[in-house]
């Protein structure tokens, strides 16, 4: 009977010491601590805030079931046949629990509050909420994944497809399923373009184990010379079409010089001069190409040397 007791009056003891670190810090409302109220879609979101909240204020062991319910009755005495009492360690469990449930519930929209409405404990509340939500999650693990696995940076900028990568693996970390440091990487790589083969080989073939933060500024530091050379190329190409444009036109304009003394240039000076130029003299020799007519040759011209003309 005495082994029986001790070991009541150690279990009494502990749960004491565990309640009273838990009443000895008064933490800020729960409301006020998880601006998240649970939804039907956000279970992953809300316990993300919940749980550091409980951690802190030393209340978690109420909702995980180590901070066990001490016996609401205890003997008045160690004499055989005590009469029962009320415990009051317990009577401060039971209010410490009820205060940590009041927390859960006003932390949740209506149509999950009408689900745990049963729950007398803030343990069973959690159960219930766990059991609902825990296929949700898991599907929603499973629907992160893929979207890791077809994700591409394609124009997003390094930083920026870096942060969509990071981002669905906290939302896997939230969902019980975090992923490593190279299981991460090897996601991000996947989605590059091949015009980042080398940096993905480089990568790849490191002896030495690779953070985050070391893929994240290397392909920061990659991009950027990706950028300067494409701009460098863009200015090369510019300037080879600026040259050929000008070296192209100076033809053009010695056509048009052409053109003007033996073409439409002699027509014109032909009507202002009298009318029509005059037609071939029909045995196939080519008009002069000063003064359009036949006979002679424009270095034979008597034109050749009047510039007026």
């Amino acid at each position: 009977m005495s082994t029986s007791s001790s070991t009541s009056s150690s279990t009494t003891s502990a749960s004491t010491s565990s309640l009273s670190s838990a009443t000895t810090f008064a933490p800020i409302p729960i409301h006020h601590a998880v601006t998240i109220r649970l939804s039907k879609t956000n279970y992953t979101l809300w316990r993300t805030q919940l749980l550091p909240y409980l951690r802190g204020a030393k209340l978690m062991g109420f909702i995980d079931g180590s901070t066990t319910a001490p016996p609401q009755q205890i003997p008045s005495s160690t004499a055989d046949g005590a009469e029962l009492v009320s415990n009051p360690e317990y009577c401060l469990w039971y209010d410490k629990d009820q205060q940590v449930l009041s927390g859960l519930l006003s932390s949740m929209t209506a149509d999950v509050l009408q689900d745990v409405v049963s729950a007398a404990t803030s343990k069973e509340a959690w159960d219930t909420l766990r059991r609902m939500f825990s296929s949700a999650t898991r599907a929603h693990a499973v629907q992160v994944r893929v979207d890791l696995a077809t994700t591409k940076k394609r124009d997003l900028s390094a930083a920026d497809y870096f942060r969509k990568i990071k981002s669905l693996a906290s939302e896997l970390a939230a969902a019980d399923a975090p992923l490593r440091d190279d299981e991460i990487i090897a996601y991000l790589l996947a989605g590059l373009p091949p015009d980042y083969d080398p940096f993905i080989t480089s990568m790849t073939t490191k002896s030495e184990p690779l953070t985050l933060d070391d893929v994240y500024s290397h392909l920061l530091a990659f991009e950027a010379r990706q950028l300067q050379y494409q701009a460098e190329t863009r200015l090369n190409i510019s300037a080879s079409a600026n040259f050929a444009g000008r070296g192209g036109h100076q033809p053009g304009r010695g056509q048009q010089r052409g053109r003007g003394r033996g073409g439409p240039l002699w027509r014109a000076r032909g009507r202002g001069r009298g009318g029509p130029p005059p037609q071939g003299c029909g045995c196939g020799a080519p008009p002069c190409q000063i003064c359009g007519r036949t006979g002679h040759t424009a270095i034979k011209c008597w034109h050749r040397m009047d510039e007026s003309y």
